[in-house]
């Protein structure tokens, strides 16, 4: 099994979180637009979880994961399919955030999926609308997973202290956020 990531910092963690007894798995920092180091149709299948709405050129990602794949290799991708009101609302209030790393952040709908799939040889076996749920005790605990999430992106340092104690005073008792999502299985045929 391979793990990839686009920052050597978010391989560093992953390495440090996984169970010492699973001794199967490589780490490598690349981009999902160029895999050409795994060689052609020599995996099984490929797992993106909550990754692909980061990928700004979806479409060759996508054309490096069926070269990847064997025949009957399969796809199975879970990304946001919109921004949370709630992110778009911190967003609009954080004056030091790195715009230029949250334009990357692009995302498609359900049909979008389909299509683009679709139209490169992909049998879809499965795309699925459905809002997931993330609960935060507090605005903290938002914050801490949100700056991890974005790489860094999004500061809390960057809203000011009146918006803050307005925003923390929302997760009194703590908050769901629903994270409009979309789920994708698909396989490239025998």
């Amino acid at each position: 099994m391979i793990g990839v990531d686009t920052t050597h910092a978010r391989l560093e963690l992953a390495k440090a979180t996984i169970p010492a007894h699973l001794d199967c798995l490589s780490y490598v920092e690349g981009h999902p637009e160029d895999l050409s180091w795994i060689a052609r149709e020599s995996i099984d299948l490929v797992y993106s979880n909550y990754a692909f709405h980061w990928i700004p050129d979806k479409a060759t990602a996508l054309r490096e994961i069926w070269r990847c794949l064997r025949p009957g290799g399969r796809c199975a991708i879970e990304a946001g399919r919109a921004l949370p009101s709630f992110f778009a609302e911190a967003h609009a209030l954080c004056i030091n955030l790195d715009r230029e790393v949250m334009a990357k952040l692009t995302f498609l709908a359900e049909r979008e999926w389909r299509g683009l799939l679709d139209g490169m040889g992909f049998w879809i076996d499965r795309t699925r609308g459905k809002d997931s749920v993330l609960h935060f005790d507090s605005l903290e605990d938002f914050y801490d997973w949100y700056e991890a999430a974005t790489q860094g992106a999004f500061q809390r340092s960057g809203i000011s202290t009146e918006d803050y104690l307005r925003l923390r005073a929302s997760f009194s008792g703590g908050r769901d956020i629903i994270i409009p999502t979309v789920r994708v299985i698909a396989h490239k045929p025998d």
